[in-house]
């Protein structure tokens, strides 16, 4: 999920990156290209070992159901006084929510990731176009020259908030939320390039999220389903939870963008002052 960080940040810093020009477009598809190449080699060697087997993680994961903490299990809960009763199962470690429109939302689920991920892409590629001009003298506070330097060292910051960004849509666009999932995020927060108010929001909010997983898993999980006689569908309070943590998540994705676009006052105008200009 995050190779167009890798592939975009690996580029040259030394020029704006305008896809209009033939050359960039085939420096995006040679590291593309070497990048599918090492993760296949990687592969190679459990697929000579194993076989197909190696791979039955893309099976495992095409064929689980709807976590009740995804998105998408929030969808359901918020449609049941439309839809047939929901059920609850528990099958490849999770608990999971079916009714009738579960088969719809399980096969757009890929397609909602995608699309996503995809206008992540052109924002990150728009962003370094506009945001990046060559920086022709040597940049002696960062230690780096700017022939010898690429995108990701011309502003850090903004591809790790970046790379931050597409794992909060990989998130949120799951049909499986586990709370494990935060420690993927918790190295990036502390890098995201806002200031002022924007900053203490961002970490406030995902101190939030945090905070509602742990309430979710174990204390509600335990009251609502597990302790319970008989398998029923979520109450009111379960489906709040992870409602309201992804409406967190999702909330949380525009102040960042605009901290990456704008990198704040003060980072800006250190930007400018060693070439850059956003």
């Amino acid at each position: 999920m995050l190779a167009p960080v890798w592939i975009v940040g690996s580029m040259p810093g030394d020029q704006r990156l305008s896809l209009r020009q033939p050359r960039v477009l085939a420096a995006l598809g040679l590291r593309s290209a070497l990048l599918a190449a090492l993760v296949i080699g990687c592969f190679l060697p459990f697929y000579a070992a194993e076989g197909s087997r190696c791979l039955d993680f893309l099976t495992y994961h095409r064929a689980r159901g709807l976590e009740f903490e995804s998105l998408y299990s929030s969808l359901l809960l918020a449609a049941r006084p439309w839809s047939q009763p929901l059920t609850v199962g528990y099958s490849y470690g999770s608990i999971n929510l079916g009714s009738s429109l579960s088969p719809v939302l399980i096969a757009l689920a890929p397609w909602v990731m995608l699309s996503v991920l995809l206008g992540a892409t052109v924002l990150l590629l728009v962003h370094c176009g506009i945001g990046f001009q060559a920086c022709l003298a040597r940049t002696d506070r960062i230690g780096i020259l700017s022939h010898e330097g690429r995108l990701a060292h011309a502003d850090p910051h903004a591809f790790a908030s970046y790379a931050l960004l597409f794992l909060m849509l990989y998130i949120a666009t799951s049909k499986v939320f586990s709370p494990q999932y935060l420690l993927w995020l918790a190295p990036l927060v502390v890098v995201v390039p806002c200031g002022g108010w924007r900053r203490r929001l961002f970490f406030w909010g995902f101190l939030l999220i945090c905070g509602l997983s742990t309430i979710l898993v174990p204390f509600l999980l335990s009251i609502d389903l597990i302790e319970k006689s008989s398998a029923q569908p979520p109450s009111f309070w379960v489906f709040k939870e992870p409602t309201l943590r992804m409406a967190t998540i999702l909330e949380l994705c525009p102040p960042y963008r605009a901290g990456a676009q704008g990198g704040g006052r003060k980072r800006t105008g250190f930007l400018k002052r060693l070439g850059f200009s956003g």
